[in-house]
């Protein structure tokens, strides 16, 4: 399992979704790509979370991540002018 860190950011200043609804949209897209759970901050400038997922190495559970995140923005008319990235590991 792999812990993949992503944003997601506003275009413009509209109504902004609650964490639930957001979370809901991000789980309806991540049916059957190997995530096991989503945790996510709402804050004025978008978003910022985490997905749990299964895959053989990180770079192809970010791809799910990045997939998941565009298909749900693109999903939902409150962020269709959104944009999703990926955020670099860190090391300790």
């Amino acid at each position: 399992m792999h812990i993949i860190s992503f944003t997601l950011s506003r275009a413009d200043r509209g109504p902004l979704p609650t964490r639930e609804e957001l979370t809901g949209a991000l789980e309806r897209a991540a049916v059957a790509q190997g995530v096991e759970h989503v945790r996510v901050h709402v804050s004025r400038a978008g978003a910022r979370g985490v997905m749990f997922v299964l895959a053989r190495s990180s770079a192809s559970a970010a791809e799910v991540c990045l997939t998941v995140c565009r298909r749900a923005l693109a999903d939902s008319p409150l962020m269709r002018d959104w944009t999703a990235a990926i955020v670099p590991p860190t090391e300790f």
